[in-house]
């Protein structure tokens, strides 16, 4: 039986550390991120910018995500209600 990830926001060292593993499964999976250091900050917020679409099957297949990280299929986003994070997909 696969076990899904957790994502939790409790023992993390920055504020989007808990996302990482999510950005780390999409590398594993294909696709980019636009910048080496991922997240990025913005006047908008903190983000990371992938190269190509988010494969949301393969998120919800690995992770167990909390309340607070909505995925939007339609709007190619991942993004984090409590720290407003957001991982945006890619046209590619």
């Amino acid at each position: 039986m696969n076990m899904k990830t957790k994502i939790a926001r409790e023992g993390i060292h920055s504020f989007y550390d808990h996302l990482l593993p999510i950005v780390d499964a999409l590398i594993e999976g294909g696709n980019e991120p636009f910048h080496p250091q991922k997240f990025i900050p913005s006047q908008g917020g903190t983000y990371c910018p992938m190269k190509k679409r988010i494969d949301f099957d393969l998120i919800r297949a690995r992770f167990e995500l909390p309340d607070n990280i909505k995925l939007d299929d339609d709007q190619n986003s991942i993004f984090d209600t409590l720290s407003y994070l957001e991982i945006l997909g890619g046209e590619g």
